[in-house]
């Protein structure tokens, strides 16, 4: 568990873990959560606890339907 100061520094210090994660490779092996209340501004937009989960689903979601199309046409 890691505590941050305010929710803009949890939402920046969420998305450049998931980041990092995916720069190692470590993304399907690793999890980030995320937990606060209300919205909060992210690269100019507004965002929620929901909203970032879901972003992040879509991703994985995305990535493992990559991952059966090269396992089909190889």
């Amino acid at each position: 568990m890691i505590i941050v100061r305010s929710i803009p520094d949890t939402v920046k210090f969420y998305m450049e873990m998931n980041k990092q994660l995916q720069e190692k490779g470590l993304q399907n092996k690793i999890k980030c959560l995320i937990g606060f209340s209300g919205e909060t501004d992210y690269n100019g937009d507004k965002v929620t606890e929901i909203s970032l989960i879901k972003i992040m689903e879509l991703k994985l979601i995305t990535f493992l339907m990559n991952l059966k199309i090269h396992y089909i046409e190889s």
